[in-house]
């Protein structure tokens, strides 16, 4: 004799998997393996779990995002103002110093040459009166 099916209430865990919960919490929560809870989801909505669970994630960052930005222009003073700093961190990788990015001298010194081709070029292709000289001296005059 077969077990019966576990119900699994898929809008409950839509939100569930929104609000950022685990697929293995949820198996928990509904009681079944989390191979059930897998396979069901193929079954049940015609998707794997991994992609289910991306979409819904990336609806609940969404939500997260367009909070934020809604309260920091003043058109909301709903949600907590720390706990949204506290999931922009934790769940959106947000943060609060801009990330330092070391350049080496070699890419400086390419950069260099190629803005000097550039120049060149720009300054090859312009009439006498639009070239870069023409132009400075027009305007110091």
């Amino acid at each position: 004799m077969t077990r019966p099916k576990a119900p699994i209430n898929w809008d409950e865990v839509d939100q569930m998997l929104i609000a950022g919960s685990p697929g293995t919490e949820i198996a928990d929560y509904y009681g079944i393996d989390k191979e059930t809870l897998y396979n069901r989801c193929k079954k049940d909505n015609n998707i794997g779990f991994t992609d289910y669970l991306r979409q819904k994630r990336s609806k609940g960052d969404a939500l997260i995002r367009k909070q934020q930005f809604a309260k920091a222009l003043g058109l909301t003073s709903n949600g907590d103002t720390s706990m949204m700093i506290w999931l922009g961190k934790n769940r959106l990788g947000q943060r609060d110093t801009p990330i330092d990015v070391e350049v080496s001298k070699e890419t400086v010194k390419q950069f260099s040459e190629l803005m000097t081709q550039l120049d060149r070029l720009q300054s090859s292709t312009l009439p006498d009166n639009l070239s870069n000289n023409s132009v400075s001296s027009n305007i110091s005059e």
